[in-house]
């Protein structure tokens, strides 16, 4: 799974403050009606760790960057966080609910093996929230593959800038988008004084193929919230860009490939 470092770690909260749609009412909701202690898988900085263990959530988080670990525990030092890949992550007692949310599922080398482990969590009453996003605008050709386009830009204290440039491509069949992100740091004049290299690979899952890789792990999808709940304004396409999902855990249905 891609770790956070560097610059794209410094300024991931400053990209995601930019964001019209926060997440952390949904996680509330859902961990609302959670009964005992629950894993946060890619807690990041803390950016929704931080607030939802303040309203008094008994969360853990696992975080494979420790460089993301360190932010989070310089501004939310109450936070406990372990610096760990999932896939390594020792399991020593059962959790109520496991929380995956910031696409961060997407983010996952084996996510069939994840969602196993995930179940291996969990009591017989356990439950899962993910968040995933459909890459819509990518597979429409609206930007073109392989060519760097101006993705972010943040005005820094002293005059500096920052600055994500972003190139893509999309393999349908593995259905992947391989992402690569250019940060540069820029002085008040615009000179380049820093910039770092970063790739990633998303996954995408249609409907169908996503509620079977559920089932055979153990897990059934009880609720559906579309676009993070935002109504749709006049005008507005009604594409289902980000879909969350609330799980719970059943007898796994076998069969099928991993």
């Amino acid at each position: 799974m891609n770790e956070y470092r560097g610059l794209e770690g410094e300024w991931h909260d400053l990209f995601w403050a930019e964001e019209e749609v926060n997440e952390l009412s949904l996680l509330d909701s859902f961990l609302s009606e959670i009964e005992g202690p629950s894993l946060y898988l890619g807690s990041g900085s803390g950016r929704l760790l931080g607030p939802l263990s303040e309203k008094g959530y008994s969360l853990l988080g696992v975080e494979a960057s420790e460089e993301m670990v360190s932010l989070s525990q310089k501004k939310w030092p109450e936070t406990q966080v372990v610096a760990s890949h999932w896939e390594d992550f020792e399991l020593e007692q059962s959790y109520a609910a496991i929380v995956v949310p910031a696409f961060t599922f997407q983010l996952l080398d084996k996510p069939q093996a994840a969602l196993e482990k995930m179940r291996t969590a969990v009591g017989e009453d356990g439950h899962l929230y993910l968040s995933l996003f459909f890459p819509w605008i990518e597979l429409s050709g609206e930007l073109p593959q392989g060519k760097w386009y101006p993705d972010q830009e943040l005005t820094l204290p002293e005059g500096k800038i920052g600055k994500m440039w972003t190139r893509h491509k999309v393999d349908e069949r593995k259905a992947t988008l391989k992402r690569e992100h250019r940060y540069q740091l820029l002085d008040a004049s615009g000179e380049v004084k820093r910039e770092e290299m970063t790739r990633q690979t998303i996954r995408w899952f249609a409907d169908g193929a996503l509620e079977r890789m559920l089932s055979r792990s153990g897990w059934q999808i009880e609720k559906e919230i579309q676009n993070f709940g935002t109504p749709l304004e006049e005008g507005e396409d009604d594409l289902v860009y980000v879909i969350t999902i609330h799980c719970r855990a059943v007898t796994p249905s076998g069969g099928g490939k991993k």
